[in-house]
């Protein structure tokens, strides 16, 4: 309507509405109040399916590396598909038990759905098998804190 700017976040989460939860464009775009045009512009630049089956498909093809690993899990927790990015993230570990992402992505779907005790177990391990990761020690006090 207006021609007013939208954050990043704003349009993303527009999109997802479309792509991800099956609403009509038409819908979305009259409830957010916005053209339908820029709601179609918008799925072109951040989520239309091919775009996301080709970093789906290009993750893949590096899937026995962690890093790919933590990607597609990230997609996966954008989508809100959460067990499959709880699956991703445990994947990375086992490629590699050493990869200091993996425990601490891993630990954050459980903590989005409540479950700080789970988090709070898989940061651990990670200092476990992890000795001086600041990072691992960082997101377990936070965990912690939480509780």
């Amino acid at each position: 309507m207006s021609g007013k700017r939208y954050p990043e976040e704003f349009h993303i989460e527009a999109v997802k509405q479309v792509t991800a939860r099956g609403y009509k464009v038409g819908e979305v775009a009259q409830r957010l109040g916005v053209a339908p045009k820029s709601l179609h512009d918008w799925i072109k630049r951040y989520g239309d399916e091919s775009s996301q089956h080709q970093t789906v498909t290009a993750q893949q093809a590096s899937a026995r590396q962690p890093e790919a690993q933590i990607n597609l899990g990230n997609l996966h927790t954008g989508l809100g598909e959460i067990e499959r990015a709880a699956e991703a993230y445990k994947t990375a570990i086992d490629i590699n038990q050493g990869y200091v992402p993996g425990y601490v992505n891993l630990a954050d779907p459980y903590r989005r759905q409540g479950n700080e005790a789970r988090a709070e177990d898989i940061l651990r391990k990670g200092v476990e098998v992890i000795r001086g990761s600041a990072a691992i020690h960082h997101a377990l006090g936070l965990s912690l804190v939480r509780q």
